[in-house]
């Protein structure tokens, strides 16, 4: 699964570091008063937004992202719903899903996509790599247009993770299984990646960029977080090749800068975003010492690729947990590049996050309830919770509202 998985990670937080540019304060035709607390949170102004007396900002101040302009900061994170068709094709019921939850100038992100048919192995999850799947997207893509949002697509390759029933062979970087203790005995055969299988893949991300592309999308993400393909490359408990694809970091890292490049020969860097989990212990992973290939990594990254439009980093939550250096990294590196921080945030705290630092709020499970959700934070109404039993059916109870 993306997004909706056992990990409580499914909001988060956008902040856009330009170098040597200061956070810009919002140009609402509202007038509002605050008053600031001695914890520097503030009182609540008329409009429904907090805003304090240091930065100023809110989640209702434009920013910018690469090469996107967004008029609020309230972003709908990825989210696996598994209301695709067997053919990886979204129908009317996607098409309703994504357009109640886009708003002028707001971001979504979408759902996990898968980049081949080789690559899957999840059920009633859409792809980009058929024809069919692409016109869908079109449908999907305008409908959010029609509302002035922006919308990215996420691209996705499972690894070994993926259900043997729905593929031909279970790829991985080596014959190390999972071991799940969420869903139970999870060992398929597994079916290492020759080199030349790695070059179909990284191939299959440029051909799914350039659907991308086609389909109207405004940017992708490529997913090398949570314990999926790449994820599985980059992690010595789950990588231990011999080869040019394994043992050193540089080697671990080749298949994702691979794939950045595939994906940046078809679609501009600025609209090109990469998710990453250095603390997740989702799908067996977190490493002994994450931040000693992770920090690196993403020097590596930035220093090849500054103008990114994002960089999404999953937060952890274990004592020591600390993200602040790779912030940091993008921060003086990066080209006005986002970083986006997931930590399953409440309101409350989003309006802080910003206020401190600028940025963005990214939410997941707050918008499959509320997909008004940026008007109810801004009008202070109460948010609806959400129903679990309605995550992964294939009906339109709980989809959509």
């Amino acid at each position: 699964m993306s997004f909706i998985s056992p990990t409580p990670s499914l909001n988060g937080i956008i902040e856009k570091f330009p170098l040597g540019a200061s956070f810009s304060t919002s140009t609402s035709a509202t007038t509002t008063t605050t008053t600031s607390s001695s914890d520097g949170t503030s009182e609540k102004t008329p409009s429904g937004e907090n805003k304090t007396l240091d930065q100023g900002e809110t989640l209702f101040t434009p920013i910018r992202i690469g090469d996107i302009q967004l008029d609020h900061r309230i972003v709908m994170c990825p989210l696996t719903r598994h209301r695709a068709s067997q053919q990886g094709v979204h129908g009317e019921l996607g098409k309703t899903y994504y357009g109640q939850r886009a708003t002028k100038g707001g971001l979504i992100i979408t759902e996990g996509t898968i980049v081949s048919q080789e690559a899957g192995g999840e059920a009633n999850v859409p792809g980009i790599y058929s024809d069919e799947q692409v016109e869908a997207w079109k449908e999907i893509t305008k409908n959010v247009h029609d509302k002035e949002g922006k919308i990215v697509c996420q691209l996705w390759s499972l690894g070994r993770v993926a259900d043997p029933s729905l593929v031909e062979k279970v790829y991985s970087p080596n014959n190390i299984p999972y071991m799940s203790t969420e869903r139970g005995p999870h060992m398929p055969a597994l079916t290492v990646m020759t080199e030349d299988d790695i070059k179909r893949f990284v191939n299959s991300y440029k051909e799914a960029a350039r659907n991308a592309v086609r389909a109207g999308f405004d940017g992708v993400e490529i997913h090398a977080a949570n314990g999926y393909l790449i994820d599985q490359f980059l992690q010595t408990n789950s990588n231990t090749r011999e080869d040019s694809y394994g043992g050193s970091l540089l080697d671990r890292s080749r298949f994702l800068f691979q794939i950045i490049e595939s994906v940046i020969s078809v679609i501009e860097e600025n609209k090109v975003g990469i998710r990453l989990s250095p603390y997740s212990t989702f799908q067996g992973m977190r490493m002994i010492n994450p931040l000693e290939t992770f920090l690196p990594l993403l020097e590596g990254i930035m220093n090849k690729h500054p103008n990114l439009a994002y960089i999404h980093v999953i937060e952890g939550d274990q004592s020591g947990d600390d993200t602040k250096e790779l912030r940091q990294v993008v921060m003086s590196k990066g080209n006005g590049t986002g970083y986006i921080s997931a930590g399953g945030y409440q309101v409350d705290q989003a309006r802080k996050v910003v206020n401190q630092h600028g940025g963005m709020i990214g939410f997941g499970r707050y918008f499959i309830s509320n997909p008004d959700l940026p008007a109810r934070i801004q009008s202070d109404l109460p948010l609806s919770e959400w129903d679990e039993s309605t995550f992964y059916t294939n009906s339109a109870e709980g989809y959509i509202e």
